[in-house]
């Protein structure tokens, strides 16, 4: 890898090298992470105060993460159809909280809860006082929850668990990566997503966004490899997923992936991880509005192309009739 040299926030007047940087990031955040473990018993009725016995569920996220919207969409199912359900100790108990997280300080949130086994979000902490560490995960729960409450399993078939195994590992992958270059790509649009990166974020969190924004990009770009090349092969997989889905909604000629009446788990994963590269209206408190005067062009030209393919119409239709938005706000 080439030596680049990167500038550190403003009052500090030495430079460093990036592997250097990287590398003292990395020791600082195993320091960070070490002493909130060893401290983890003392501070845990401080730290852990939103999850103490009467706390609602909550749901850690990075906001506009398409792995965590995934996570909200099912969530949001679940809360929908117990406020229908007769008792009231249902209608209460799938009620959740959002605790939306910065890009960067997310990682030790994660590392706390699942005690050092994950990094990533989301991150759902059950009524009951169970991790759940994965988008997958999550949505196997709701899909039992919901079986309890009467309602369709979201897994009908074996074929779902592999559309969704499949989503999960190849479309959201590259959707992530793909999405960032293009956003890289124009200074307006790196703007817009640092924008993105502070909503629903505390202060201290926006404070430390704010000034080492730069920073962030950079171990985003060599941690996701948000790079020409990698970017051009994602596109590639993007486009071999949509010509699958497109080819699955004109095989059933129905509403959803499988033919079936309602939406499965498959349905809902492809929605949710497809949508940085559709922009749904529903989804402009995630990200920011489909609109020419906001976007690039070539953002603006993509996402068109693929909102006019069959698969881009179906995620616009989910978002439309299926999308349930009905739950406490997240917390401040």
């Amino acid at each position: 890898m080439l030596t680049r040299w990167y500038h550190l926030p403003s009052g500090l007047s030495f430079y460093v090298p990036f592997q250097v940087f990287y590398r003292l990031f990395c020791m600082i955040c195993a320091l960070i992470y070490f002493l909130l473990f060893c401290l983890r018993e003392p501070i845990s009725s401080c730290f852990r105060t939103r999850y103490a016995k009467n706390a609602l569920p909550t749901l850690i996220t990075i906001r506009f993460s398409h792995y965590c919207e995934k996570a909200r969409w099912a969530l949001d199912l679940l809360q929908h159809a117990s406020t229908r359900h007769e008792d009231e100790k249902q209608k209460c108990s799938h009620n959740y909280v959002e605790c939306a997280r910065s890009i960067l300080t997310h990682m030790v949130t994660s590392l706390w809860h699942t005690s050092g086994f994950s990094s990533s979000t989301p991150i759902y902490i059950t009524q009951d006082k169970r991790v759940l560490k994965e988008s997958s995960l999550i949505m196997h729960y709701v899909s039992d929850e919901l079986c309890k409450l009467g309602e369709p399993t979201l897994y009908p078939t074996s074929e779902v668990e592999e559309l969704v195994n499949y989503f999960d590992e190849t479309l959201g992958v590259h959707v992530r990566r793909y999405a960032y270059w293009m956003m890289f790509s124009s200074d307006d649009m790196t703007i817009e997503l640092y924008q993105c990166w502070l909503r629903g974020t505390r202060k201290i969190e926006r404070w430390i966004q704010r000034h080492f924004s730069g920073s962030i990009q950079a171990l985003a770009t060599v941690g996701m490899q948000v790079h020409e090349q990698p970017s051009l092969i994602s596109k590639q997989q993007i486009d071999e997923v949509f010509a699958k889905v497109n080819r699955m909604l004109e095989k059933h000629d129905g509403l959803y992936l499988l033919n079936t009446n309602y939406p499965t788990a498959a349905d809902i994963t492809f929605a949710a991880l497809a949508y940085p590269v559709i922009f749904p209206p529903q989804c402009d408190d995630l990200i920011f509005e489909y609109d020419i005067n906001r976007m690039s062009r070539n953002l603006y030209y993509q996402v068109s192309m693929y909102r006019g393919q069959r698969a881009g119409k179906f995620v616009l239709r989910m978002y439309e009739q299926d999308r349930i938005i009905h739950r406490i706000q997240p917390m401040s």
